[in-house]
């Protein structure tokens, strides 16, 4: 039944409650129906509704659920600018990749090696072959995560500069058009990181981008 209308009930034994819905169907006022629905659950269960006792056992008729975890990379990161971008135009986010990716090459340096300029030439035109320019790429990947290792082989820190470049490049690598990844915005993952104190400007930036878009 819905308490709104306790005369209208349903199933195999509509009546079974008749005595104490008697207080439910003279609220008849708007707004008091809530208040007599309370009093028909204390006559029939026979426990009264008084305000919460903060200190008393609480029995939790639901699991609460996890945290949802973030879609992308980018959310565990920053997870207000990654519902922003996920909310904002195909093109808006294009264009903060462009922007977050062309910091990232500035601030590294990268823009010393010429198949970093071609990918970004690729990257501002979309014209070219994807496949092409992507594995243009491949060498100096490889090349800037063997130079992340050191004597004994061990993983040079995120925030170091040689890790800086090799970041750097791979969302470059992961930025071009025609490229497959799991989540394109997982490009600027290391948004915080690699632009080092640029980042805070640049963030701005990006949401009056997607405010504008």
């Amino acid at each position: 039944m819905d308490p709104k209308y306790p005369g209208e009930r349903r199933g195999k034994t509509p009546h079974v409650l008749d005595t104490e819905l008697t207080v439910l169907e003279a609220a008849a006022e708007p707004g008091e129906w809530q208040a007599a629905a309370m009093a028909v659950v204390e006559a029939v269960t026979g426990v009264r509704l008084d305000l919460p006792d903060p200190s008393a056992p609480r029995l939790l008729e639901e699991t609460i659920p996890d945290d949802p975890r973030a879609p992308s990379a980018l959310g565990g990161v920053d997870p207000d600018l990654d519902v922003r971008l996920r909310l904002a135009p195909e093109p808006v986010q294009t264009a903060v990749i462009h922007r977050v990716v062309n910091a990232y090459v500035t601030a590294t340096g990268l823009t010393d090696e010429a198949m970093v300029r071609e990918a970004l030439d690729h990257l501002a035109t979309g014209g070219g072959h994807a496949r092409r320019a992507g594995a243009d790429l491949t060498p100096l990947l490889a090349r800037l995560m063997d130079d992340r290792r050191d004597e004994q082989g061990a993983v040079l820190a995120e925030d170091h500069p040689v890790s800086r470049r090799f970041w750097a490049a791979r969302a470059l690598d992961e930025a071009i058009p025609g490229r497959t990844w799991p989540d394109r915005l997982d490009a600027i993952v290391n948004a915080p990181t690699i632009p080092g104190d640029m980042w805070p400007a640049l963030r701005a930036q990006i949401k009056t981008m997607i405010a504008e878009g």
